[in-house]
């Protein structure tokens, strides 16, 4: 319907078009018996009305891609946004600093991105939906996200998370722990 699409677009021109308005009729003849009454303040308000009217009607975060960009960039944990194949579709800065991802890398296989994943670490992320592993003296959570629409698979959100400080301090908790005996304080 045009009509709604146009409705935010007059809401928006409304909000240069009062203070404007209300600008000419102050420098009117026809106002100067008013002048003490400041229309500055009205005309504002009006517009303050209208603008946040006209925005809701918009639904700006939900179509601002300047937005999206900026959360999705600023994550810490590797995101990988792939495909029902595991094609890379995207991927955010914490992906091209933990696993080396680049704009060549756009269309390749994510089993081929991440290769400290086994086949067996594969099945089990597909599986249970997250798995833990030990590769290189890190711990990385993968976590999988699948993105649907209805009943139909458009792909996964992949999330790989270097874990590594917090298993070792769980590891130098346990083992203090192990190597303390409550009954003698030693």
């Amino acid at each position: 319907s045009r009509g709604k699409q146009s409705q935010p677009l007059f809401l928006l021109l409304l909000c240069g078009l009062v203070p404007l308005i209300l600008n000419v009729l102050t420098l009117s003849p026809l106002y100067d018996p008013f002048r003490f009454f400041d229309l500055t303040p009205i005309g504002l308000s009006i517009s303050s009305i209208f603008f946040c009217w006209g925005l809701s009607h918009y639904q700006l975060l939900q179509r601002s891609p300047l937005a999206y960009q900026q959360i999705f960039a600023s994550l810490k944990a590797a995101i990988l946004v792939v495909d029902p194949q595991y094609q890379l579709i995207e991927f955010n800065t914490a992906a091209e600093a933990l696993l080396g991802c680049n704009q060549h890398s756009i269309g390749a296989s994510a089993k081929k991105l991440i290769t400290f994943l086994q086949p067996s670490d594969w099945d089990q992320l597909m599986v249970e939906g997250q798995k833990e592993v030990l590769a290189f003296h890190q711990y990385f959570q993968l976590e999988q996200v699948p993105i649907c629409r209805g009943q139909k698979l458009l792909g996964y959100i992949l999330n790989v998370s270097d874990i590594t400080t917090s298993r070792q301090l769980q590891e130098q908790v346990l083992q203090g722990a192990l190597l303390y005996d409550a009954l003698t304080g030693l």
